[in-house]
C-alpha cells in the first residue's frame, strides 16, 4: 500500500477523496441548519436569496460581500457557493434523500487541488505568452537597429 499514490490507495479501498468527504459533510450540516434539524438559528448565519426566479433548487442562499480574510474561511462563506451550485436533481425532501442525491453530483470544481492545478496551468500559459512577447520585442529591436 505504501508504494501506491493517494488516489490509487483511495481507489483500491473504495473511498472518496478527503476533500469530497468534507464537501459532503459541509452540505449535510447546511441542510440541517436550513431545515432546523440542529440547534443553530438559521437567521444568525444565513439568509435566503431574495430572488425568486433562480435556476436549480428553491433554497438558494444570499452571499453577502466579504472583505475580511478571516471571514472568508468561515463555514457560511465556504458553503454558500457550494450550496447554491446544487443542481435541481438534488432532493430536499428528507435528509436521507439529500445525502443520497448529493453523492451523484460532480464537485470537482470545488476541490482546492483542482483550483491550484488550474491556477498553475494559467500561470504557465501566461509565462509562455510572456516569453513569446519578449522574444518578439527582442527580434523587433534587432531589426530596427
Amino acid at each position: 500500500m505504501r508504494c501506491l499514490s493517494y488516489d490509487e490507495r483511495l481507489q483500491k479501498l473504495g473511498l472518496p477523496r478527503l476533500e469530497l468527504r468534507r464537501l459532503h459533510l459541509d452540505l449535510i450540516f447546511g441542510y440541517k441548519i436550513v431545515f432546523g434539524l440542529v440547534c443553530v438559528n438559521f437567521n444568525d448565519f444565513l439568509v435566503f436569496s431574495p430572488t425568486l426566479t433562480t435556476r436549480g433548487h428553491a433554497y438558494k442562499l444570499f452571499k453577502p460581500r466579504c472583505t475580511s480574510g478571516v471571514r472568508q474561511n468561515f463555514y457560511t462563506e465556504r458553503v454558500i457557493n457550494l450550496w447554491n451550485s446544487l443542481p435541481p436533481t438534488v432532493s430536499f425532501t428528507s435528509l436521507t434523500s439529500f445525502r443520497r442525491t448529493i453523492c451523484s453530483v460532480d464537485f470537482s470544481r470545488f476541490f482546492v487541488s483542482s483550483v491550484v492545478m488550474l491556477f498553475m496551468s494559467e500561470c504557465q500559459r501566461l509565462n509562455d505568452l510572456f516569453v513569446q512577447l519578449c522574444s518578439f520585442v527582442f527580434w523587433w529591436d534587432i531589426g530596427n537597429f
